[in-house]
């Protein structure tokens, strides 16, 4: 029924006893390499240190490996409980959180972030697959410092990474003005 809807047709070939085949045709446009957006510069952005918070293995592991490709270090932490632990030991840069896991959601998890000393002004990344009008105004960022559909698109994590770098050095400026008055 979709193949239909975007112009296309399934066909079946079937011998009993030996198998079937299935062959679906869906009409597409080929762009030519003009008509495609250049990825942005990842510049500047390596060796930014990451903490992912995702009970789903899967999930983290994806965005672990995309973060590695940029040479970031990446921590990753599958119970909010531990991950507090360890963001008790480490500062990073940037720390990405899924909303939707089990005892300690996304919004109670930045909570605790934001009373950890060394990450409570660290950049905090909500991730989630839920698209529901209503789950997208609550997660606004004025509790997130910024949000990413999962799946996640390449554009914009790059575009998150840059603005956590930018985050990252202007924390910076202001720590060494502060130290210079000293």
């Amino acid at each position: 029924m979709n193949t239909t809807l975007l112009g296309g047709n399934i066909k079946v070939a079937s011998t009993p006893m030996i198998g079937s085949t299935f062959t679906v045709n869906i009409p597409v446009e080929v762009l030519s390499h003009t008509n495609t957006p250049s990825a942005p510069s990842t510049e500047g952005i390596q060796h930014l240190s990451v903490l992912i918070i995702d009970d789903n293995a899967d999930n983290a592991y994806s965005l672990a490996k995309r973060l590695e490709a940029f040479k970031l270090t990446v921590t990753r932490e599958s119970d909010p409980a531990l991950a507090i632990g360890t963001m008790e030991k480490i500062s990073f840069d940037l720390i990405f959180v899924d909303y939707h896991m089990p005892i300690l959601n996304g919004i109670d998890l930045i909570h605790l972030i934001r009373k950890t000393p060394g990450n409570n002004t660290t950049p905090v990344i909500c991730m989630t697959a839920d698209t529901h009008p209503d789950t997208q105004e609550m997660l606004q960022p004025k509790e997130f410092d910024g949000i990413l559909i999962k799946p996640i698109d390449g554009q914009k994590l790059v575009k998150t990474l840059m603005h956590a770098r930018k985050s990252q050095l202007t924390t910076q400026s202001i720590i060494n003005r502060l130290r210079d008055k000293d």
